[in-house]
């Protein structure tokens, strides 16, 4: 029978019993599981209680409600991780900033809210509408031409984080980026994007895009604080890892033994894509065990990994299955 993790800042209502932040519920398969959600959050966010139904197959949960990110763990473990979605309140638009650029026609830009905040070019070629993040503040809205083309730059922030979209008009509407990021810069390359990442080694990644290019990044440094910090061996699977997240490849390599260093493509292939490290919740201990987080196909599918040490070099690498505490 697998066993059912919820967390959530809230209060979890199920089977007629109340819990705050967290609960665990055994459930079997082809089980239906029900419950109520009443986030606890700050003002500028609004949400509502709202119920959640997902359906317990093997090896899978099959969610019907927004708002929670389901993991699957090799030893039939489930977790379910509530975030609220967020509500819009409709109302009538209201024009927050306007442009207007000359570029084959007359085009008129606007970012307005409804309920929604949305991003529209009118003119020549039609309609162009994009969504932009409900909590974008301090929005300025800029125009130019390049070279017979019309160049749209939106900025603002997210939260802490920096935003911008650009956008083309030269024969058509082309959106042709939109980052979140710590920082985001306008220089004469491009946008220079900074991301901060708060892990052991304080990984920095700035990056140099330029919109209209192909490819647009031109330029990647990664920046960390690996040869100023030390850590004890017992760490080193979770810095390998961190490091190989962000594609840190001179660093993965520091770790590695001359065979794995080798066979280091064989070693990203098969991580895949990585986006969550944390020790193993649901399994037994041991000292150098980690679980990777990864999704695929919309799936989010958590396994657990030994690594095999001589000192301060990881020699082995081996995925566990269905090692865990009943």
């Amino acid at each position: 029978m697998p066993r059912i993790y919820i967390s959530g800042n809230g209060i979890i209502t199920l089977n007629e019993k109340t819990y705050y932040n967290s609960c665990e519920y055994k459930a079997s398969f082809n089980d239906t599981l029900r419950f109520v959600f009443c986030p606890v959050l700050d003002d500028s966010i609004r949400s509502f209680a709202y119920a959640v139904v997902a359906e317990i197959k093997e090896n899978a949960v099959s969610e019907i409600s927004s708002g929670a990110k389901v993991i699957i763990y090799d030893n039939e473990d489930i977790e379910i991780r509530l975030t609220p979605p967020h509500i819009p309140q409709r109302c009538a638009p209201k024009v927050i900033a306007q442009n207007t650029i000359n570029n084959n026609g007359e085009h008129v830009v606007t970012v307005y809210d409804d309920g929604t905040l949305q991003f529209l070019v009118e003119g020549t070629f039609g309609m162009f509408n994009n969504p932009l993040p409900y909590n974008l503040k301090d929005i300025k809205l800029k125009s130019s031409r390049n070279q017979n083309r019309g160049i749209i730059l939106l900025t603002g922030k997210v939260n802490s984080k920096d935003y911008a979209l650009v956008m083309l008009i030269d024969t058509d509407y082309r959106l042709l980026c939109e980052y979140t990021a710590d920082i985001i810069e306008i220089t004469a390359d491009g946008l220079k994007i900074t991301n901060v990442y708060k892990d052991m080694l304080e990984h920095t990644i700035i990056c140099t895009v330029n919109p209209v290019c192909t490819p647009q990044c031109i330029s990647k440094v990664v920046e960390s604080k690996w040869s100023s910090l030390n850590y004890s061996n017992e760490l080193i699977p979770y810095m390998f890892l961190e490091a190989l997240k962000i594609d840190a490849e001179d660093e993965c390599l520091s770790y590695l033994s001359e065979d794995l260093k080798s066979g280091f493509e064989n070693v990203k292939s098969y991580f895949g894509k990585i986006d969550e490290i944390c020790p193993p919740k649901y399994a037994e201990y041991n000292l150098n065990r980690v679980s990777v987080i990864s999704t695929a196909d919309n799936i989010n599918t958590a396994k657990y990994y030994d690594f095999v040490m001589n000192g301060s070099e990881i020699v082995n690498i081996e995925e566990i299955s269905y090692n865990f505490i009943k």
